[in-house]
């Protein structure tokens, strides 16, 4: 695999970043959504609503090899991972993985407390949440034309761990 780098996305990324979220969110990524909510979602994506949401973000990071980003990550607030995206050449070669706990140690620091992420997971992104330890917190939703299930990753309460010791 080409050598992987990782830092915090910068507002300067927002077209690449753009690129990579179109490239990534794919009929076979997103069944049973409607083409108006797929459309929907990608318009979000745009180079300008990157940069807003990248620039309001709790957590933004990217992946990158050699000089191109591959790798996408993005929560609005500690309590939720709002989008994953990872370039479709590179998936399965644990970029996502890498981010999700790049996500995780961050949020060791920023907010201690907070016992539960959430996420939105498609039939097609649902294994991958699954085996990083989120747990189903509903059936399949139909929603505005998205299918998805919540699914939640406990924490441990890092204060309460402190206090074992």
């Amino acid at each position: 695999m080409t050598n992987l780098s990782y830092r915090a996305a910068q507002h300067v990324d927002a077209m690449a970043i753009s690129t990579l979220v179109n490239r990534a969110l794919r009929p076979e990524t997103l069944p049973e959504w409607t083409s108006t909510a797929v459309s929907s979602l990608l318009a979000k994506s745009s180079p300008n609503a990157m940069i807003e949401k990248i620039e309001e973000a709790a957590f933004a990071h990217v992946c990158v090899a050699e000089v191109r980003i591959v790798g996408f990550i993005l929560c609005k607030s500690w309590r939720f991972l709002n989008l994953l995206a990872i370039e479709p050449a590179h998936q399965r070669h644990g970029i996502g993985s890498h981010l999700v706990k790049l996500l995780f140690r961050r949020l060791a620091d920023a907010a201690p407390d907070l016992s539960v992420v959430e996420v939105n997971a498609t039939r097609y992104s649902l294994p991958f949440y699954r085996r990083l330890g989120f747990y189903p917190l509903s059936e399949f939703i139909e929603f505005d034309g998205c299918q998805f299930a919540r699914l939640g990753y406990w924490r441990k309460n890092p204060l309460l761990a402190k206090s074992e010791c």
